[in-house]
């Protein structure tokens, strides 16, 4: 009984721990700190390099929303097209139903 007593307490704690960091970072971060985290993301996952050129929003409210303008996708090497795709003006918005 002791031992799932203290295992209730840490996981507890590790969950209060993780959502002040989130809270945290959700804070400190700015506009330029999401556009790199979302470069570095892409850039990780897929392989390519990506360039964003244009404003690049985030809203984290009730209806969190991210648009982005001038993106680029190229090679990591120099090949003859200068660029693999390019995308004008991305918004997403997410509305939690309830």
């Amino acid at each position: 009984m002791r031992r799932v007593k203290i295992i209730l307490i840490l996981l507890s704690a590790a969950l209060v721990l993780s959502l002040a960091v989130f809270a945290v970072a959700v804070v400190i971060l700015d506009n330029d700190d999401y556009r790199q985290l979302a470069i570095w993301s892409v850039e990780r996952l897929t392989g390519y390099k990506v360039v964003i050129e244009g404003p690049f929003d985030v809203n984290l409210s009730l209806e969190p929303s991210l648009s982005a303008a001038g993106i680029r996708l190229e090679r990591d090497f120099d090949g003859i097209q200068p660029y693999l795709s390019s995308i004008g003006l991305v918004y997403v918005k997410v509305a939690f139903k309830y």
